[in-house]
């Protein structure tokens, strides 16, 4: 009988180092598996960075380029002014000149 209790006892211990190993195992698995999942979510929050920088950078750009476009549609309106000006005071002298030779 004690020998059966001290085989029961042993085979209980075995069974708990067993069970400790697969809890140390799962634990382990669970660890690395939640590391690799804060990797991708850090790669993820890394590409978002970087597109967001890219989108900004190309806002700026786009702003940029608006400007120049506004000024430079700014310049061609005031030309286009001056000319119409210079067409109607080329108009008049030549009025005056028909009025004079007439």
């Amino acid at each position: 009988e004690a020998a059966e209790r001290a085989e029961a006892i042993a085979v209980e211990e075995r069974a708990s180092q067993a069970l400790l190993l697969l809890r140390t195992q799962a634990a382990e698995a669970a660890a690395a598996e939640a590391h690799e999942a804060m990797d991708r979510s850090l790669a993820d929050a890394d590409r978002l960075r970087a597109l967001a920088a890219a989108q900004l950078d190309a806002r700026v750009e786009f702003d940029t380029e608006r400007a120049v476009l506004r000024d430079r549609l700014q310049l061609l309106e005031e030309r286009v002014e001056t000319a119409t000006e210079s067409d109607a005071l080329v108009d008049a002298l030549r009025e005056e000149l028909a009025d004079l030779t007439a």
